[in-house]
This record gives structure tokens, C-alpha cells and sequence, in this order.
């Protein structure tokens, strides 16, 4: 299991709260994308996610958890936010 990190930047004003982004991101996860645990963390500006993700390796994760993301910007209420972290190649966002 890998933990990956990413990060959606946006206006101040968060889209929705922790749970109903959860479940717009959750919504579109299939059994395939191997995706076991999701956590929404969301401040002004930002919303931090963490991927829990069976895989063989970092990358395999990586990529699952990136598409989880790109999947979930195409929502219309994420059409301001962008993805940062990992991704782009900026550090991981928690310790």
C-alpha cells in the first residue's frame, strides 16, 4: 500500500465541504484504480488529499491517484481548482 499526497489549489471560497468533496472524488473510483482509503483535508485556497493505493509500486500509485484528481477537476465545481503536489513535482505536502 502507498500513501500519495496531492494537493488542488482554488479561490479561498472551498467548492463544498470535506464530505461532499470526498464523495465527488470518490464517485469516480472503480475497483481497478485500487484506491482502498481517501482523506479530504479543506483550508482557504487549498484542498489537500491523501491516497491510500494498492499498487506494485510508487509510480503505479502515483498515476492512479493523479487520475483520481484530473477525474474529479472535470466536475463543474472544481472548474477553478488546478492540482499541485507530487504530480508537478513539488514536495509532499504532509510530514
Amino acid at each position: 500500500m502507498h500513501m500519495i499526497t496531492m494537493r488542488l489549489v482554488g479561490p479561498d471560497q472551498p467548492p463544498a465541504d470535506q464530505e461532499d468533496l470526498k464523495d465527488l472524488l470518490a464517485v469516480h473510483l472503480l475497483p481497478a484504480d485500487r484506491i482502498e482509503h481517501l482523506s479530504v483535508r479543506v483550508l482557504p485556497g487549498q484542498i489537500d488529499l491523501v491516497f491510500f493505493v494498492l499498487a506494485d509500486g510508487e509510480a503505479e500509485a502515483l498515476l492512479a491517484a493523479h487520475d483520481a484528481c484530473l477525474q474529479a477537476l472535470r466536475a463543474d465545481r472544481l472548474t477553478d481548482w488546478s492540482l499541485r503536489g507530487r504530480a508537478s513535482g513539488e514536495p509532499p505536502f504532509f510530514p
